[in-house]
């Protein structure tokens, strides 16, 4: 728990994490190319980050040097901890790999969906099986040798399974991936591809609807250092603080100027004060976004994939800014897409302390902070350490802007 103590006069420099989402792909690319962290310019920085080097770790420790799919484990136990990313990247790794696996899953964990694996997989000698003869019904069991060459799954449920499946396919003899749904999230898949190109693997990308990766391509690590890029999602939220807070004096330290991330399009979004916002693309960014519109009004469109993260995303935006006074509305519309409206709504000037929940959801508390600045309210926020899942100084970043803070 941590207390935000109002009045707020910020002013001085914030230091971003690297990318999440490129440090995530980094890594895999980095173990599957026999080399380990010790790539990167940085060690991984975020807890997400640490569970995918950690996993990397512990599966290529199973496989033979030349990584030949001839080793069946059945013993061997992954923690993903509550990472998405690392649960849906490494379950076709490790199925490419031959190696079995169970992966503990924690948290939210094993309620975000698997569906797309389920209903792929089977066909191409993967399965997953939850808990049934493990010891938690939490854990999930990946056992088979992924195989076949032609791959086809939805792309409308998350990009995470296609990035899995591209990470995958350089070690299972490469192969395609047809989509028969339209890919959401498409930045996000880019990076997997200009990740997977620095590592010396090529992905042949048609129209976002067929991915090629051709056979005999294996991952080399690069001559030099690799280095990732900071992280465009953790920037939003200082983005954001810049333009709707008043006597708001914030410099970013390490902001890219050009970038490959999807949550880069939020500097846009707020120079260009857009406020008619399509976010299929960049869904990490809907939270912040909500509480940026306080400021002017609008609506984030085509969101609905939100109530499947790392809590329900609309429903903890909806009830955090009640409490300050803003009444959020969520439309489901008849084409299947859902809407959030949020209306102009500007500090009251009254000192009265809100509190806050983190939902459990590192950017659902990041937000949660920014919007109290906003309002200008002295705020206690529970569970405010799930921010380490993304970005572990975000609390100390605030007290060098000149943030009074309690923690306990």
């Amino acid at each position: 728990m941590i207390k935000l103590i109002a009045p707020y006069n910020l002013s001085g420099r914030v230091t971003l994490p690297d990318s999440k989402s490129i440090a995530h792909r980094a890594l895999i690319c980095a173990y599957l190319a026999g080399g380990d962290a010790g790539i990167m310019t940085s060690p991984p920085d975020c807890d997400d980050t640490r569970v995918t080097d950690a996993a990397m770790r512990a599966l290529c420790s199973a496989v033979p040097n030349d990584l030949k799919n001839d080793l069946k484990n059945s013993g061997l136990k992954i923690s993903a901890g509550e990472s998405g990313s690392t649960l849906r990247f490494l379950i076709p790794v490790a199925a490419a790999l031959g190696v079995n696996v169970t992966f503990a899953r924690h948290g939210k964990l094993p309620s975000r969906p698997l569906t797309v694996y389920e209903e792929c997989l089977p066909a191409h000698g993967v399965t997953l099986m939850n808990g049934i003869v493990s010891a938690s019904d939490d854990d999930l069991q990946v056992r088979g040798t992924l195989r076949g060459k032609r791959f086809e799954l939805a792309g409308d449920t998350s990009s995470q399974f296609i990035t899995g499946l591209l990470l995958a396919l350089p070690i299972a003899g490469g192969g395609e991936i047809f989509l028969t749904s339209p890919l959401q999230s498409k930045p996000y898949v880019d990076i997997t591809v200009a990740v997977m190109r620095d590592f010396g693997v090529e992905v042949e990308n048609r129209g976002y609807s067929v991915f090629r990766v051709a056979a005999g391509q294996k991952y080399c690590l690069p001559a030099q250092k690799y280095t990732v890029e900071k992280d465009m999602s953790a920037a939003s939220f200082w983005l954001a603080a810049q333009d709707i807070i008043t006597d708001c004096d914030i410099i970013i330290d390490g902001l890219p100027a050009v970038s490959v991330q999807g949550d880069s399009a939020v500097r846009d979004i707020v120079l260009r004060k857009i406020t008619d916002i399509r976010v299929t693309d960049i869904p990490d960014a809907v939270p912040i976004l909500a509480v940026w519109l306080c400021k002017y009004g609008g609506v984030l469109r085509d969101c609905g994939r939100l109530r499947i993260k790392e809590s329900d995303r609309l429903a903890a935006m909806s009830a955090e800014l009640l409490k300050f006074g803003v009444r959020v509305s969520i439309a489901d519309n008849a084409d299947g897409t859902t809407d959030l409206f949020v209306p102009k709504t500007d500090p009251d000037g009254a000192s009265d302390t809100i509190k806050l929940c983190s939902w459990n959801d590192h950017r659902i508390a990041m937000s949660c902070a920014v919007a109290a600045l906003y309002f200008g309210k002295t705020c206690v926020i529970d569970g405010h350490e799930c921010a380490a899942k993304s970005y572990p100084n975000f609390w100390e970043n605030l007290k060098n802007i000149g943030v009074r803070r309690e923690e306990n």
